[in-house]
């Protein structure tokens, strides 16, 4: 049996070419099950984006592999990130994910606090599953706060 290093280029160009299109499925179903697994970390971020969610996270997915043992948390960090420098989404958006990554960190990374600072009163968002309630959220500064003591954490909305 020979190594993957022992395969020639002609070898090599003929299995891609053969195989392409069933590589090309593997890789789509691999990107698909992030996908699932990142919206199941930011909720209210793919409400908010609705079909735009999937375009900007296989845009992110691109450029990033996640690389540590919280594979799914580590992906929802960075397409967080990825969506608050890029300019393809709005104000709103921006702060919604800003919202949903810090309250992300708190409770994966085992934090006592964390603040938030945002442009937007996001309260208005919790109850309610209609999106157009998504879209006439006041602009107002808002601190959001998690404290977390004794195995027990609250929330504040400032």
């Amino acid at each position: 049996m020979r190594t993957f290093a022992e395969i020639s280029i002609e070898e090599a160009t003929e299995i891609a070419s053969s195989a392409g299109d069933e590589i090309r499925i593997f890789a789509d179903s691999l990107i698909w099950k992030r996908l699932r697994e990142v919206e199941k970390f930011l909720p209210i971020t793919r409400r908010v984006l609705g079909d735009k969610f999937e375009e900007l996270f296989r845009k992110h997915a691109e450029g990033f592999n996640p690389t540590t043992v919280k594979k799914h948390y580590e992906d929802a960090m960075e397409l967080g990130h990825f969506l608050q420098q890029s300019n393809s989404v709005e104000h709103l958006v921006e702060n919604v994910v800003k919202f949903e990554t810090a309250k992300l960190s708190h409770f994966v990374e085992g934090r006592r606090v964390t603040v938030c600072l945002l442009r937007y009163d996001l309260r208005p968002i919790f109850g309610s599953l209609r999106e157009e309630d998504d879209a006439n959220l006041k602009k107002r500064r808002s601190i959001v706060l998690w404290l977390t003591l004794k195995e027990r954490t609250r929330f504040f909305f400032i």
